[in-house]
């Protein structure tokens, strides 16, 4: 089976991004061959595909919508794909699966990854909002079969009937969970690595530095807990155009000898060992994943009231109101002190829905 999958950045730097590469595993032990569509071809991207054999397809981005649509039809002439998997996080991503329907390919899936459109600028908000609407009622159009990675992200997506008619089915984004297993000697090595003391109460972060992730108000919760716990740090992993301008407010606050920007890591599994609680104050998420990777882990996680409480696997996490001045994160982390990591085997039912053994037959299940 040829399937075309849409759409990747580099494999290393988002959601979606790391949940197909979880899939491409599964599709490639299955003999399913993937092709990838991303918007510009690169080497991590290329490094991140090379055990998949994948051909990448360099894109249009949808600010050019015809020419990327003529891409599309290229593509989509140069080889018979039984399939088409677009992960897409608004309405107006359609043009590939447009191109796809039009070119006629068997099965064109859509998957929602997303809450929100996400963007600050009144004007563009304005016209994004305008080109959502006129897409969704499309998506049936164009696709045989609907996905998303929460109820919330399905709602978001897709037409009312869509949803109410109960065809979008919801697949959670999936982990390798053993792989993130709490362990005492990683924990150890990694709290030496990155230079914690056994008596610094490491606060983590995964995420983009993006507007939907919030990441400014990491600096008040930051702020507001150590003048409760001065012994309190913060970890950072992740990447993104917000980054300096969160490094530069972090040095006005005088909280920057206090933080470890780490970028883009590929370690997570033993870097989340190494925190005391996780935090992600997000404006919307469609499910984050990394909220599933710090539970599975073992920690106390703290998560914003705006993400779907499909997330929560267990009672140490907890959804905290973001509008105010981290006063309510830093006195729900001192409360929760002192934080205790949770062995996975405690809770293994409530994780199955996320775990990719578990998952692989509803993965395979996408392509019929």
């Amino acid at each position: 089976m040829e399937v075309l999958i849409g759409y990747m950045i580099d494999g290393r730097n988002s959601g979606i991004d790391k949940y197909l590469l979880r899939v491409l595993r599964v599709f490639y032990d299955a003999g399913i061959h993937a092709d990838i569509l991303t918007g510009k071809d690169n080497v991590d991207l290329r490094a991140c595909l090379a055990p998949f054999k994948a051909e990448i397809h360099e894109i249009p981005g949808l600010m050019h919508p015809q020419k990327q649509y003529k891409a599309m039809q290229k593509i989509l002439s140069q080889k018979a794909y039984d399939a088409a998997y677009f992960n897409i996080s608004e309405p107006m991503h359609c043009i590939g699966a447009k191109a796809a329907h039009d070119a006629g390919v068997p099965r064109v899936i859509l998957h929602s990854h997303s809450t929100s459109q996400g963007e600050s600028s009144i004007v563009k908000a304005f016209l994004k909002s305008f080109m959502n609407g006129r897409s969704r009622n499309k998506l049936p159009k164009y696709a045989n079969d609907y996905y998303a990675c929460s109820k919330a992200a399905a709602k978001w997506l897709f037409p009312s009937e869509l949803v109410e008619q109960n065809k979008v089915k919801i697949l959670y984004n999936p982990i390798e969970v053993e792989r993130y297993a709490f362990d005492s000697a990683v924990r150890a090595k990694m709290r030496s690595v990155l230079g914690f003391s056994e008596k610094d109460i490491v606060l983590g972060h995964i995420g983009n530095y993006v507007m939907a992730k919030n990441s400014a108000y990491l600096l008040k919760i930051l702020q507001k807990t150590r003048e409760k716990l001065p012994n309190a740090k913060l970890l950072l992993i992740g990447d993104g155009p917000d980054r300096l301008a969160v490094e530069a407010q972090a040095k006005e606050m005088r909280l920057f000898e206090h933080m470890q920007f780490l970028g883009i890591r590929d370690d997570v599994p033993a870097l989340l060992q190494a925190m005391d609680a996780f935090l992600l104050p997000s404006l919307f998420e469609g499910l984050p994943v990394s909220a599933i990777e710090a539970q599975v882990a073992g920690l106390k996680t703290f998560l914003s009231d705006r993400i779907t409480d499909e997330v929560k696997l267990t009672d140490d996490c907890v959804f905290l109101d973001i509008e105010n001045n981290g006063g309510t994160w830093a006195n729900a982390i001192v409360n929760a002190q002192p934080c205790v990591h949770k062995d996975v085997r405690s809770f293994r039912e409530q994780i199955r829905p996320f775990d990719l053994d578990a998952q692989k037959e509803e993965i395979l299940s996408i392509l019929g």
